[in-house]
């Protein structure tokens, strides 16, 4: 497994350009979601890989990877960390030492809903980037500003935040600490995306590809996001995933969690 780099933004371009124009090789319909259309619908963190979702329910996650690294060598697969693991973990070479993991996903899995592509957002955004590509992982190049233009196919801001939103409920109870150190980052990007939901005029009970039951789990969540957020409460009425006053936890849930967190803050599992 390559070592963990964070990548530019202008990596993150050039993985992003190589994925969609390679999956549209390969004749598959895609749009991204998770930390990259968080941060091109308005977050101000950096992603630190790219999340791809295949519009195609029938396909094949693991064929999938073997045609993208088979059509660009850029694209290589590894053995996962998890022992015994079926799946292969996919990786784009930025150069000699640097790559950005790419995640390939389905509707279905983690409960990303078929939102259908004709509802997916053609995004077109100009960027400002920052810097040349490192070359090494550890490069002090002196650097430029490029502004380019692009249009990048997202999925809906209401189910990015959702899913969103799911990523925080399950990060936040994790027994995995490293799962558990992505709750701060969940939360940098929800606090954005719900904001920015709010002033596009979003409606998620509205939207027909916004499957019921995701939503009514969304509600749930809602509920106890604004206990440990409680300023985003009214951006969350304005969605209409939030009725009623914002209750602070009680005595023993805080002691529960305060516990929960403070044991396994030092754990390596």
């Amino acid at each position: 497994m390559p070592p963990f780099v964070q990548p530019t933004m202008r990596e993150l371009v050039t993985v992003a350009d190589a994925t969609v124009a390679t999956l549209e090789n390969l004749g598959y319909k895609c749009c991204f979601f998770g930390g990259f259309a968080c941060r091109l619908y308005g977050s101000d963190r950096l992603p630190e890989d790219i999340d791809v979702v295949v519009l195609d329910a029938s396909a094949n996650q693991e064929a999938i990877k073997r045609q993208l690294a088979a059509k660009d060598p850029r694209f290589y697969l590894v053995e996962p960390k998890t022992y015994g693991a079926t799946y292969k973990v996919l990786w784009f070479r930025l150069s000699q030492m640097r790559s950005c993991k790419v995640d390939v996903l389905l509707p279905g899995i983690l409960n990303i809903p078929n939102v259908g592509y004709e509802n997916v957002v053609q995004l077109s955004i100009q960027l400002k980037l920052r810097g040349t590509t490192p070359r090494f992982v550890y490069d002090t190049s002196p650097s430029t500003t490029t502004t380019i233009n692009r249009t990048y196919p997202l999925m809906p801001l209401s189910v990015v935040l959702l899913l969103k939103l799911q990523g925080w409920a399950d990060h936040r109870v994790a027994l995995m600490t490293y799962m558990r150190r992505k709750v701060h980052s969940d939360i940098r990007d929800i606090n954005k995306l719900v904001v920015a939901a709010k002033a596009a005029g979003v409606k998620p009970a509205e939207e027909n590809f916004v499957p019921k039951d995701f939503l009514e789990e969304a509600k749930k969540r809602v509920r106890a996001y604004v206990v440990q957020q409680a300023q985003t409460a009214s951006s969350w009425r304005e969605l209409g995933l939030f009725e009623g006053d914002v209750k602070p936890p009680s005595e023993e849930a805080a002691r529960l969690e305060e516990l929960f967190n403070r044991v396994f803050k030092d754990a390596n599992f």
